[in-house]
């Protein structure tokens, strides 16, 4: 079986249907005997009714259904079913990092979130679902905060999923969120990225899967036509691009700089998914699916030019490994499913000048199993782009400290200290600004970042409310 990164096994959550809202419970706390008896229930009817999806999801689903909770107080709007359910996790449960709650009236997680933080177990937690439930606002949201390991969240069938700003609200709440209703929250870098992301794996995963893309840019550098073996029967290529230009040198021969022209306007055809039926031909076709017409693509960008073009990446540094999250499945796969984000530099060689220009690249890749078994690319997204990294993502250390300097008005050791701190480019951001803006140390401003729970403006008043306690050890320059 395909190792899976995000949950160690498949996290397929079981769809069960709809129930009507009932309200009108009492909010009072149950009693430790009344606690271990829904407990005790709760614990047969997952067993009872299989409701683990895999070693680490469970799937909470519509508990109203099940006979032997009938005649339970069950209310999620309620202190004593949340207490007893996250009893029952916490007790019979560890393993657990994926809960589906879809289907049970939830009129706000707030109760049962805020009770997951007061018994210790929100950072657990990776995956949560709510969807199909009668939320209707976005007051709970900021409780998500508290749970530091959390990627993937599902609130789609409620009325906030409506409302035109919720995608929004939730990806600005929660910076570090991955997946949204099986959506990418994230759009592909403009720049180079952090060398470890958050909720990047490490370790078997990640090196089974450098070594694919070893192998894979090996293949189209040294035996190009045997390219398609590494996609899916349906995959696809998308190539895409944002400010992308291949202008040579003005000493450059005049056939070099055709040929560049050429190879310009072969990426822009295929930018807009539409390429020449052949070379002499002016008229435009879609591009098709699977492996023989991917490699045809990729021969015409790496082979039918005069002019050598590459792709090198420094996988140690630029690949990032995830698992996209339950409900993630088609029809054509079925299996578990990797995404790999890989960050390089494409490389055009001008032979007349015996040397290269570069551009940059950011390709996201969803692996997944072919019908031999083999892992496979089963989506390649490709996107060009000119070399205009940010301030914070920038190939080099030195490169960051010198445009994080002039950005913020900061001394060098103090950037240098921030790249140092910083566990990844979100909070990495968050801390040059705190600093910037209260002009504490880094270490200092990470501390109050850390009790603010990563939320800038909690962080900033608080630095208001300590500051008299705050001696100049604790500012830069002193």
């Amino acid at each position: 079986e395909m190792p899976n990164p995000y949950s160690k096994k498949n996290r397929k959550v079981r769809s069960v249907g709809f129930i009507d809202g009932r309200g009108g419970k009492s909010m009072s706390k149950p009693t430790k005997t009344e606690t271990n008896s829904f407990v005790m229930l709760l614990k047969l009817v997952v067993e009872k009714y299989n409701l683990m999806a895999s070693a680490t999801a469970i799937n909470f689903a519509n508990l109203k259904q099940y006979a032997e909770l009938k005649d339970q107080f069950l209310d999620f709007n309620t202190i004593r079913t949340c207490e007893g359910l996250v009893t029952c996790l916490q007790t019979h449960f560890e393993s657990v990092d994926t809960i589906s709650f879809d289907h049970n009236s939830i009129k706000t997680p707030q109760i049962l979130l805020n009770v997951m933080k007061k018994m210790n177990i929100a950072g657990h937690y990776k995956a949560l679902s709510f969807k199909d439930n009668i939320i209707t606002d976005f007051s709970w949201v900021s409780i998500l905060r508290g749970f530091s390991s959390l990627q993937e969240l599902r609130c789609a069938g409620n009325p906030i999923s409506n409302d035109a700003n919720y995608r929004k609200q939730i990806s600005k709440a929660l910076p570090g969120l991955i997946l949204l209703d099986d959506e990418n929250t994230e759009k592909v870098s403009l720049s180079l990225p952090w060398p470890i992301l958050p909720g990047a794996e490490q370790g078997d995963i990640r090196q089974l899967c450098s070594t694919f893309v070893s192998n894979y840019e090996e293949t189209l550098r040294m035996n190009l036509d045997d390219i398609g073996k590494y996609y899916h029967t349906d995959a696809v290529l998308t190539i895409s691009m944002s400010n992308f230009a291949l202008q040579l040198p003005a000493n450059a021969l005049s056939s070099e700089t055709k040929e560049a022209l050429r190879l310009q306007q072969i990426l822009f055809d295929y930018n807009h998914n539409l390429v020449k039926s052949s070379p002499a031909s002016s008229k435009l076709t879609r591009i098709k699916k699977g492996p023989r017409e991917i490699a045809e693509v990729l021969e015409q960008i790496h082979k039918q030019t005069r002019l050598k073009v590459s792709l090198e990446t420094n996988i140690a540094d630029h690949l990032a490994v995830s698992q996209p999250g339950f409900g993630s499945q088609t029809k054509l796969t079925k299996v578990d499913m990797l995404v790999l984000k890989i960050h390089g530099n494409l490389l055009v060689q001008i032979p007349s000048l015996q040397k290269s220009i570069y551009r940059c690249y950011d390709r996201v890749w969803t692996l997944t199993r072919s019908q031999t078994g083999d892992i496979a690319i089963f989506n390649d997204f490709l996107h060009l782009r000119m070399q205009e990294a940010s301030p914070l993502w920038t190939p080099s250390m030195g490169d960051r400290i010198l445009k994080l300097t002039k950005k913020y008005g900061l001394p060098e050791s103090a950037c240098h200290e921030i790249l140092q701190l910083a566990s990844n480019d979100i909070q990495c951001s968050l801390l040059v600004e705190l600093v910037a803006i209260t002009r504490l140390k880094p270490s200092t401003a990470l501390n109050c970042l850390t009790l603010a729970e990563n939320d800038i403006e909690k962080a900033e008043k608080l630095f208001q409310e300590k500051k008299a306690l705050l001696g100049p050890e604790h500012y830069l320059g002193m």
